[in-house]
């Protein structure tokens, strides 16, 4: 075989894969697992998060990336539909990595699950649904740190 040879260059082993692909099992109840992600439009910084088996979706607008802003969103964004025990899917942005065992979390029952080092687009899902929505707008449901 030669590289030069296009029936030879077909005919060659394809590479394990880089990264092992795997899954995990899909939710059965509502409120039980979700995936946050914070995108950045006009100057505003909002916290996205999506029910995993109903797709439904909740937003706030955040002050900043600190700990403390995407903890007390996550709690608000998750509140109309959690479970006393669920699962929330992040990346790992300097934020969500402070708040990897925070106790006010746990207290309710949320659980942070950090996606692949090298995965920037771990909660693609959240991106996906945003973006095929096209040209409707994210309803905003509230605004973190306003008293």
């Amino acid at each position: 075989m030669t590289s030069q040879c296009e029936q030879c260059n077909s005919l060659k082993r394809i590479p394990k894969e880089i990264f092992e692909q795997t899954s995990s099992p899909s939710p059965t109840t509502v409120g039980t697992q979700f995936a946050a992600d914070i995108i950045q439009r006009k100057k505003q910084r909002i916290l996205i998060n999506r029910d995993t088996l109903s797709s439904y979706t909740t937003s706030c607008i955040i002050p900043d990336e600190t700990g403390d802003s995407l903890r007390t969103a996550i709690l608000i964004n998750t509140l109309p539909i959690r479970m006393p025990t669920s699962t929330v899917r992040v990346d790992n942005a300097s934020g969500f990595v402070t708040l990897r065992d925070d106790h006010l979390l746990k207290a309710n029952g949320i659980m942070l699950d950090f996606g692949n080092v090298n995965d920037s687009h771990l909660s693609r899902s959240v991106r996906v649904n945003i973006a095929g929505r096209g040209h409707a707008r994210v309803a905003v449901k509230t605004k973190v740190g306003d008293r």
